[in-house]
């Protein structure tokens, strides 16, 4: 318990150590599911990233982390925008060369561009990635070249279109992928102006085979394209054809497509003259406003639809009314408005999170550095009290041997001496031998410092390594106990070691084995052996007293 009671910070600094190292093994483990689970189970992934604190992540994790998210927040359809993390995942794993992460990061992050409306940024990061990959690495490019194309034409980059959409049909053997590209070709050639090659580009590609293997919806998008250039080349009435072949073949149709039909319809009817059948298109688009699914996609055209009417009322009619546009003018600018407001309470929200994110940061350190204060200020205070109470213990031990030491002397003088001189003398061997014993009781080193000045008071070698001054000692025994020093040599003539003689004299002053260990700089194994030598030598039995067997021969040797 007592040991306990000393270490019990040691054990509570181990807990925490142990408990963090399990926090971090298992959002290590969180992160590693996460990262397996993104692509099959985004919602999933994105659940145990909620749970994992991004600051105690070491600098790989966080890089895995950063691109576990984006990727988790794409394949949920959430936005990027706020995503800032993006970019020290690119550099990490550029540093490290880890190839495979770097180009998830790097796409992922084309679609951050592509978010924040910085298609230029964008291309220049494909063309970066692709001029590091080989030109026969097509499997590789593929995906690359499909996505600079497409911001080529946010770009208006129309050669650079044309060029991208011709390396994919060259290359993939995916039909629906070849038609995408002839769809992009063929809209880059008319944004160039030459609107009579784009429709002959839709006329070779509707001769083509990919009519016949092509994706049914994605040849029906090409076509309402293609009616659109046909409806721009001056060819209105083919157009109508088209879509009209398009409605006819596809009574399934749902109401949000027919709506988009519609308007195309509205819009070649007039470039026919055909106002009026252009207005019985504009009253069906009324008629299904109720019925289309997406509120928003109604908003997108109805600055469209107004002005198609306008177009209508002034061939009827010969006057060009504006208020419609004025009206629509407003609402778009209430919308934008809405969704500038949007981004920016978005954004403020982020800086929010951040902001909370790092006071959370701030606080654990605070935590930490004070939890860590405290188990240091408990140490010193621990090593404090205890070595306050060993100098406390060794104070109280010599008090009590000077205390003994003064009722030797006090009883010394009760029986009378010679002189007053012998009496002082006397008193000051017995305070020296009783010193001896006060800091041989207590083998630290400083106690054997001093012992080792006290043996050098008086002589010129002090760079002796003994404790004890021995001719000294054996002087104050021979003045403390009658001449027993003297007495014990003349008795036993040749007999004993200088180290057992050393043994005899400190037993004779009333010295214990561990006192005697100190002084005699030996061990106390040693001493009970030297012990063990002197009985055999004095032919004394087992456990008997050698001590009073020395002391009966030296008093029949004195009395003769």
């Amino acid at each position: 318990m007592k040991f306990y009671n000393h270490h019990k910070w040691i054990f509570r600094i181990i807990l925490f150590c142990s408990v963090f190292a399990a926090c971090s093994k298992s959002m290590s483990k969180r992160l590693d599911l996460a990262e397996e689970m993104v692509e099959t189970r985004p919602d999933s992934a994105a659940m145990l990233l909620e749970r994992i604190d991004y600051f105690y992540l070491d600098e790989e994790q966080k890089a895995r982390y950063a691109l576990t998210k984006a990727i988790a927040d794409v394949n949920n359809s959430h936005t990027l925008v706020t995503d800032t993390m993006l970019p020290q995942a690119i550099d990490y794993f550029g540093r490290t060369g880890d190839s495979l992460r770097l180009l998830k990061s790097q796409l992922v992050y084309v679609k951050y561009l592509s978010e924040r409306n910085m298609p230029d940024s964008a291309t220049r990061l494909l063309d970066r990635m692709l001029s590091r990959i080989p030109a026969d690495s097509v499997d590789r490019r593929y995906q690359l070249t499909a996505m600079r194309a497409t911001f080529r034409i946010q770009q208006e980059d129309f050669p650079g279109v044309i060029e991208d959409a011709e390396w994919l049909m060259f290359h993939t053997s995916f039909m629906h992928t070849k038609l995408w590209a002839a769809q992009i070709k063929m809209y880059a050639i008319h944004r160039q102006g030459r609107k009579r090659a784009a429709v002959e580009w839709g006329d070779s590609v509707i001769a083509s085979e990919l009519q016949h293997i092509a994706d049914k919806g994605r040849w029906i998008d090409f076509m309402g394209d293609y009616a659109e250039l046909l409806d721009e080349a001056g060819e209105s009435a083919k157009a109508i054809a088209v879509i009209e072949q398009l409605l006819r073949d596809n009574p399934q149709f749902s109401s949000d497509e027919k709506f988009g039909y519609f308007a195309s319809l509205a819009k070649f009817h007039i470039n026919a003259g055909n106002a009026g059948r252009s207005q019985l298109y504009l009253d069906s688009i009324n008629s299904l406003e109720s019925e289309v699914s997406s509120v928003s996609r109604f908003g997108e055209f109805r600055s469209y639809l107004e002005a198609l009417r306008a177009v209508i009322d002034y061939k009827q009619t010969g006057h060009l009314s504006l208020l419609p546009d004025n009206m629509l003018a407003k609402e778009h600018v209430r919308q934008r408005r809405m969704n500038d407001d949007a981004v920016s309470e978005m954004n403020r929200l982020s800086a929010w999170k951040m902001q909370l994110t790092l006071e959370k940061k701030n606080m654990t350190i605070l935590l930490l550095s004070i939890s860590l204060g405290l188990v240091i200020l408990a140490f010193l205070l621990v090593w404090m009290l205890r070595r306050r109470k060993a100098k406390l213990t060794e104070a109280q031990e010599r008090i009590e041997t000077l205390d003994t030491m003064l009722r030797q002397v006090n009883r010394a003088s009760a029986v009378g001496k010679d002189s007053d001189r012998n009496s002082m003398l006397k008193e000051m061997v017995l305070r020296q031998m009783g010193i001896l014993k006060t800091f041989a009781s207590s083998p630290t080193t400083q106690n054997q410092e001093v012992l080792r000045k006290i043996s050098a008071i008086g002589r010129e070698a002090e760079g002796t390594e003994n404790l004890v001054d021995w001719q000294n000692l054996y002087s104050m025994v021979d003045e403390l106990y009658g001449g027993f020093h003297t007495a014990l040599l003349r008795a036993f003539p040749d007999t004993f070691s200088e180290k057992e003689v050393q043994i005899i004299c400190l037993l004779r002053a009333d010295f214990s084995t561990k006192e005697i260990s100190v002084l005699t700089r030996q061990s106390s194994a040693t001493i009970y052996v030297r012990k063990s030598a002197i009985r055999k030598k004095l032919g004394t039995p087992e456990g008997g007293d050698f001590m009073a067997q020395i002391d009966a021969k030296i008093g029949a040797a004195q009395s003769v």
